[in-house]
């Protein structure tokens, strides 16, 4: 399974990439802004997964969704948006934008196994 973390918080990203890699997941990719995720979704794809957080400087995570929605290619990407904004607006905004599910930050390594299993991308693990 190949991953994209985008965060434009360094730790985040590393906190994010280490849970993966602990549950056995190791095609992890990471971006530091939704345009970046942009510039480097081609050349990586097929992409199973991205991790988009919603508030970044360049190009925030709504606007990367709304992109990488408007292609049909990208359809069968499982994209969860990470935030800190707990209201349901929010949850409802990406949701309707294509967004498959959220994370609120911050999360434990529990929530996002939660999250992956849930997907149906991968089976269960311990």
């Amino acid at each position: 399974m190949r991953i994209l973390v985008v965060d434009d918080s360094k730790s985040l990203r590393t906190y994010s990439i280490n849970m993966l890699k602990r549950m056995g997941l190791t095609d992890i990719h990471q971006a530091e802004h939704g345009a970046d995720a942009l510039k480097q979704l081609d050349g990586l794809m097929p992409v199973d997964l991205i991790t988009l957080d919603i508030n970044m400087p360049f190009m925030d995570g709504i606007s990367c969704l709304k992109h990488i929605r408007s292609f049909e290619k990208y359809n069968s990407i499982k994209i969860f948006m990470v935030t800190s904004e707990s209201e349901d607006k929010t949850r409802d905004l990406v949701l309707s934008l294509g967004a498959n599910d959220i994370l609120l930050k911050p999360f434990s390594r529990e929530a996002l196994v939660k999250k992956v299993k849930d997907s149906g991308l991968i089976k269960s693990r311990k």
